[in-house]
């Protein structure tokens, strides 16, 4: 073994150079191991991109990731929750010996509720940056592709050409060469980003030009487009008459006209520019749109009722002044949402036969589990008799009397109707006739003790339909809440239940409206907001391209 180290070394010390053998298998393998570790990196990018290309990586970060981790967090909230009610329960029923199933355990549970419902969860939050991380992955495979073509490139041109060794240095370029690559890469960055916006952008226009035909192959007569949400007058809430009924028009047109933009045209090119907005947006004066915080009230007409509305919505910029929350919060504690509708009926119609509420055509999303909301809506009938309502169906309803619903009613002749921008309406039902006299016994009484027992007497349509709306007098309508927040799109019930009505509509505006047992309304309009846009088919072509380059669109 020894002798065999001796042949290899020289008198030296110095190992000879391994036989030609050895060198040409190690050469061999190397170009193997080369080879092999190109055509996989080929193979997988390849793979990438038919996996993006099948499975639509851009649905799936935008959509089925937050959705993830909206289920993961609302899990562990869940979780958390039970633990602490359950440790609470058991002490309090150790501290005080009780029991614990029949006591303690359901108490801590309902006051832990509030840990077990994370409502605060912000989806679009999660949808930007579920959204950058995926353009922040996808332009770094994409600049790593490209610097390792450029390099390829470069070492091929120098297998080619040769070169120096003051051009060159092992086989890459100078560091002044290298400057240029990197701006040269940056350049590529920025017009890669401009590429992939403009990208999304087409698809997003293709996406709504196809949502838009397959909306007119249902040849639905109640579907009407929405101006782009940069024109409402009173963004981002957008109050107008609904397409349910046709007869409905505007009759004072003071408010109702679109926002306009100023772009700083000549006084020559004004009056065309306003003609094609109110084009694009498929403008129509006679049912758009009714006035917010203006002070001002909007007039109307149906086949069955002729009257006007004023609407009035904490938050919102107007001319409502602070005097009018002071006043009503008499009557109502931190009100925030007032519709006042007055008006005459064409018609006698029997008080049992209009209802109001809401009508939906599509079902709601992100809502409990059905047995939950079967005992809700069981309970919520025994407390209203007169209540008829199915969330979880097809096209959601929930309905009740019109005049047992409002929180003020007034029913006057024409020469003592109040006026509808006064801050309080009176609650004055004396002339209603009846078979009992009921509402006139109650005359000597207060104000929220009048209401209350108009409230039970015609909320029940077992005893409504002794009374009817006549025509001759007027009927003032006031309703108004504390719990449903337009500025915000939002029912919130204080530190209880915070619910994102964007959320669980499917795009669908709530409405306030007066409908008989035939199908006809004497009032119907629509409460937009900007936050149902992306869920929406009614959304403009603008709007949807900003929604979806955001990420908010499905």
């Amino acid at each position: 073994m020894n002798e065999k180290k001796k042949k290899r070394r020289g008198d030296d010390g110095r190992f000879f150079p391994p036989p030609p053998a050895a060198a040409a298998l190690v050469l061999f393998l190397r170009s193997y191991v080369d080879a092999f570790a190109r055509e996989s990196r080929a193979l997988s990018r390849e793979l990438f991109f038919m996996l993006q290309k099948s499975i639509r990586v851009r649905a799936l970060v935008f959509d089925a990731l937050p959705r993830a981790m909206h289920a993961v967090w609302s899990f562990l909230h869940f979780i958390v929750g039970a633990m602490i009610a359950m440790s609470l329960s058991i002490s309090l029923a150790r501290a005080f010996d009780v029991s614990v199933v029949f006591f303690t355990l359901p108490l801590c549970f309902l006051g832990c509720g509030r840990l077990m419902t994370p409502t605060e969860i912000d989806d679009e939050r999660l949808r930007r940056k579920a959204a950058g991380m995926y353009y922040k992955v996808k332009v770094t495979l994409e600049r790593r592709s490209g610097r390792r073509d450029r390099k390829k490139k470069r070492n091929n041109r120098t297998q080619k050409y040769g070169a120096t060794s003051s051009s060159r240095k092992g086989g890459y370029y100078s560091s002044g060469d290298d400057e240029d690559n990197d701006e040269t890469r940056s350049l590529t960055k920025e017009e890669y980003e401009k590429r992939e916006r403009e990208r999304a952008e087409r698809e997003a226009r293709a996406a709504w030009r196809e949502m838009r035909e397959k909306q007119k192959e249902k040849n639905d007569p109640q579907f009407r487009p929405l101006p782009e949400s940069r024109l409402w007058p009173h963004a981002p809430v957008f109050i107008r008459s609904s397409p349910r009924e046709r007869s409905q028009r505007c009759v004072n047109n003071s408010w109702s006209r679109l926002k306009k933009i100023d772009e700083k045209k000549t006084e020559e090119d004004k009056d065309v520019n306003e003609e094609e907005k109110e084009e694009d947006a498929e403008w129509n004066e006679l049912t758009d749109t009714c006035p917010v915080n203006t002070e001002t009230a909007l007039e109307f007409e149906t086949d069955i009722f002729k009257g006007k509305v004023v609407c009035r919505f904490l938050g919102m910029k107007g001319a409502t002044p602070e005097e009018f929350y002071i006043e009503r919060g008499k009557i109502c504690n931190n009100i925030a949402f007032q519709v006042v509708v007055q008006g005459e009926f064409k018609e006698r119609i029997r008080m049992d036969q209009v209802v109001t509420g809401g009508e939906f055509r599509r079902p709601f999303e992100n809502i409990p589990p059905r047995t939950i909301v079967y005992t809700g809506q069981e309970l919520f009938k025994v407390i209203t008799p007169g209540l008829a309502c199915d969330v979880t169906a097809d096209e959601p309803y929930y309905l009740a009397l019109l005049g047992g619903l409002v929180s003020q009613m007034s029913v006057d002749t024409k020469d003592t109707v109040p006026n509808i921008l006064d801050f309080v309406i009176p609650e004055q039902c004396d002339i209603i006739e009846g078979n009992n006299g009921f509402f006139r016994d109650g005359k000597h009484l207060d104000v929220q003790t009048r209401g209350s027992r108009r409230v039970k007497q015609l909320a029940n349509p077992a005893t409504a339909k002794q009374y009817y709306y006549e025509p001759g007098l007027i009927y003032t309508f006031d309703n108004m809440q504390s719990y449903l927040h337009l500025d915000t799109y939002s029912f919130d019930v204080g530190k209880v239940l915070t619910l994102k009505l964007e959320r669980h509509l499917n795009g669908q505006p709530i409405q306030f409206f007066a409908k008989t047992g035939d199908g006809r309304y004497a009032f119907c309009f629509e409460m937009w907001h900007e936050k149902l846009l992306p869920y929406a088919p009614e959304c403009s072509e603008e709007d949807y391209v900003k929604f979806a380059l955001e990420g908010k669109t499905r």
